[in-house]
């Protein structure tokens, strides 16, 4: 096996850019890259890990995919479209190149789904298995921010909730599925949606730490958000695994994380757009502060690192 140490760094990079042509006007290759769009320029920058970030039966390739996805999920939030990513890879030197190369396929792929240029990056030596992925995005018009929720405005989410926290116990079980695997080790950033509501939506978050996270900081100062627990989208599996493991589907929902859906807010008279987008309606902003679920107080929790 062809292991990093063996190669350099200059070989590695020529292998894991191999066959890879850019529409950017500069793209790999050069001190830096040099893109052309119109708007507004949207950046964002997110590291995935082995060590934090990859459950048991998560992939190399899965990894890669993690590492843009993230990234992208962050850019879909602005109400922007990701155009280009930068993607740098730390790893010992004794790692083979054939596992960098299944991460790199990893973020290809997900490139590619997404139409998203891998503009450049880079590679170092390090302990451990790491790569950091920094998206760039265009925005014609103001962003979406966490910010902008008035009284009135109905709470929304862009899909089911739940499932990576489903996945991921279920794995612990030996029970695996494939939704739960699926949600888990290959998100799927909802880029189209955020562009959709960008124009109507008054705030928005991802819920990739948790809808409880979200719901937290896009609550307007003084004011408060409620949350009625029979219209959150929680998939069916949820609700079965959590009769097996004991923990309840709105633990799952609300505070685990890793789902990348897209929660936001809206005036009532939007919300006609909830229907062409499949979003579902989960609550309303109100006067009294706080954030409530069926009137019980609902924790500020979720993922959070270093904790």
């Amino acid at each position: 096996m062809e292991r990093l140490r063996d190669l350099g760094e200059r070989a590695v990079i020529e292998r894991l850019l191999e066959g890879q042509r850019s529409r950017a006007l500069v793209g790999p290759g050069d001190d830096a890259a040099v893109l052309e769009w119109k708007g507004h320029v949207v950046a964002c920058t997110d590291v995935v890990s082995m060590s934090g970030h990859a459950p048991a039966g998560m992939g190399l390739s899965d990894l890669g995919w993690m590492a843009a996805a993230v990234n992208f999920s962050d850019i879909a939030a602005m109400g922007a479209r990701p155009e280009g990513l930068l993607t740098c890879m730390i790893a010992p030197p004794e790692t083979g190149m054939d596992e960098l190369s299944a991460v790199m396929s990893g973020v290809l792929e997900c490139c590619r789904e997404f139409d998203v240029e891998l503009i450049g990056g880079d590679t170092k030596a390090g302990a451990e298995l790491l790569v950091c992925g920094t998206a760039l995005g265009s925005l014609e018009g103001p962003p979406l921010t966490r910010t902008g929720a008035m009284r009135g405005d109905l709470v929304a989410d862009t899909g089911e909730l739940g499932l990576a926290a489903a996945g991921f116990h279920a794995r612990e079980m030996g029970t695996p599925f494939d939704e739960g695997d699926q949600a888990l080790f290959r998100p799927w950033p909802r880029v189209r949606e955020g562009i959709q509501i960008r124009d109507v939506a008054s705030a928005c978050m991802d819920t990739s730490d948790g809808l409880a996270v979200c719901l937290h900081r896009l609550r307007p100062p003084g004011e408060g958000i409620v949350v009625h627990s029979h219209q959150l989208p929680v998939h069916s599996l949820v609700n079965e695994l959590s009769l097996a493991i004991g923990t309840p589907s709105l633990e799952m929902a609300m505070h685990f994380g890793g789902d990348y859906q897209l929660t936001f807010t809206l005036p009532p008279e939007c919300s006609d757009l909830l229907d062409v987008i499949g979003a579902t309606v989960i609550g309303e902003v109100v006067s009294t502060p706080g954030v409530t679920v069926d009137g019980r107080p609902l924790d500020d929790r979720g993922w959070e690192h270093f904790r």
